[in-house]
């Protein structure tokens, strides 16, 4: 299939929502797709010759249901190391501002940016809040990453889990006169991606980024801190393997420093090119595509909507 046969009038569904592009040898796709407004979710999983993205989708008009949006593009490494995950970051940013509260995005990649300021190996990770953040108009949320390995789709896995705002308080005993300290911790967010048992072939990057409308009404209190959870219950449904994670609070400044960096991606290697052209297998025909206007919202599942998960299989 080529960029072609992606309909030139696509922009006038108006109301399109979710877009499924997987497995299809295009390029490039048709400008026109940036002026989707409400477009919620994109999907370019498995085009191995993407190499580029319309450069941004105009701000909608309309509130959003859900307040957020995501971008899948599992297995696409041409378009990863032409754009890196700062530069996805930085266009939504700039496209929605603050009026969606939280935005999802996984691309191959085996490496941090540089760019996160704090960075730790394992699955979890916590960083301070400046005092009075939610009132800095400067400040323009917080950004997430992970690293997880490659998985062979042989049950449904997925990614993300519980985000906590903690604040601490330090008192003292009226009986004894010893210092004690007790945390009290707000949730932020629940949502996991389910890759439903898409086979992933190399490390991947997940992003994960909060605007302030999410962190709203939960910074009144001193001495806190953000923590961010990569893994689920096991419970529930296994994990991804997470390798290392990181975090940046971002400021309105960080859109003009932000450059392509790509200490992420992936090595160009024999081994690329043995996936690009020789593993389809598990991905579906590659010669077919969805261009989908559902029904219903497609919602990232919380912890307690885990029976829909089997909603995801066309990802």
């Amino acid at each position: 299939m080529g960029v072609e046969d992606i309909p030139s009038d696509i922009s006038g569904l108006s109301s399109l929502k979710v877009l499924y592009l997987n497995s299809n040898n295009f390029t490039s796709i048709a400008a026109s797709l940036a002026r989707l407004s409400n477009l919620q979710y994109l999907g370019v999983c498995n085009c191995r010759e993407l190499e580029s993205l319309p450069v941004v989708l105009k701000r909608k008009t309309s509130d959003w249901k859900h307040n957020w949006s995501y971008f899948l593009a599992i297995n696409s490494y041409r378009l990863a190391k032409n754009m890196s995950a700062i530069t996805l970051l930085k266009t939504h940013i700039k496209a929605f501002a603050n009026s969606r509260k939280r935005f999802d995005a996984v691309i191959p990649g085996n490496e941090i940016p540089e760019w996160f300021s704090q960075q730790r190996g394992g699955s979890v990770i916590e960083i301070p809040l400046p005092l009075n953040i939610q009132n800095d108009s400067q400040c323009i949320g917080v950004a997430f990453c992970c690293i997880f390995g490659d998985d062979d789709g042989s049950e449904i896995k997925v990614i993300g889990g519980p985000t906590y705002i903690h604040s601490r308080y330090s008192g003292q005993s009226s009986s004894n006169g010893s210092v004690f300290q007790v945390k009290n911790s707000r949730m932020v967010d629940s949502s996991f991606l389910n890759f439903c048992g898409r086979r992933i072939k190399k490390d991947h990057l997940f992003l994960r980024y909060f605007s302030p409308l999410s962190l709203k009404d939960k910074c009144e209190a001193k001495d806190l801190s953000l923590e961010m959870s990569f893994q689920s219950s096991p419970k529930r449904y296994p994990s991804v393997k997470v390798k290392k994670c990181g975090v940046r609070i971002m400021y309105e400044k960080d859109l003009e420093e932000i450059k392509e960096l790509q200490c992420h991606t992936i090595q160009s290697s024999p081994n690329l090119e043995h996936i690009h052209h020789h593993s389809t297998e598990n991905d579906g025909s590659a010669g077919s595509t969805s261009l989908v206007k559902r029904k219903r919202d497609i919602d990232v599942e919380t912890e307690e909507e885990w029976p829909h998960l089997k909603g995801f299989k066309t990802f």
